[in-house]
């Protein structure tokens, strides 16, 4: 009777940390749906996407021309918005493009380059030593959308709170 006690309480102890297969997200949020580059993700309340006007969006990033549409900012964490992450769209890149743009621009130590799948989505991930601390890393992810190469350069210390967001990125159509 007792090893039938213990066998039933093990069991439900192993069961009570089971979701039997549901997975659950790590936030309920928002969606932000991208037409014009067909991709989507979704943000929790405390943070905010804050599309850039037309007019506003020509960019020098790295020495390239890019299309600067949009950024990911947490609401909470200080007086003013905080940036985690800007949105940057430059005509088809290749990963050498992009890494020399990166070596050239002097402000990064190139540590590596995958290529990571998220939900349906296939990016390159550079990640970088910073020049102001070479202990500091800073993040790129890549991703074609059409003729235009996404790009989301995730703000320096602020991967953290930006990476629940970027498990949600996905294609929109």
């Amino acid at each position: 009777m007792k090893k039938l006690i213990i066998v039933l309480s093990v069991l439900a102890l192993i069961g009570a940390g089971c979701n039997w297969g549901k997975s659950e997200p790590a936030f309920v949020g928002t969606a932000y749906e991208n037409s014009e580059y067909s991709f989507a993700f979704d943000y929790p309340e405390t943070m905010d996407v804050h599309s850039r006007d037309p007019g506003l969006q020509p960019y020098k990033y790295l020495g390239m021309d890019v299309q600067f549409f949009a950024s990911v900012r947490d609401v909470v964490k200080d007086a003013q918005p905080t940036n985690l992450a800007f949105l940057l769209a430059s005509p088809r890149l290749t990963a050498d493009d992009f890494r020399a743009k990166l070596e050239a621009s002097g402000a990064a130590d190139l540590q590596e380059v995958e290529t990571v799948k998220i939900n349906d989505l296939t990016m390159y991930k550079f990640t970088n030593a910073t020049a102001m601390d070479p202990e500091i890393m800073k993040y790129h992810y890549l991703f074609d959308r059409g003729d235009q190469t996404i790009i989301i350069s995730v703000f320096v210390g602020e991967f953290g709170p930006f990476e629940p967001v970027l498990s949600t990125f996905r294609s929109f159509k």
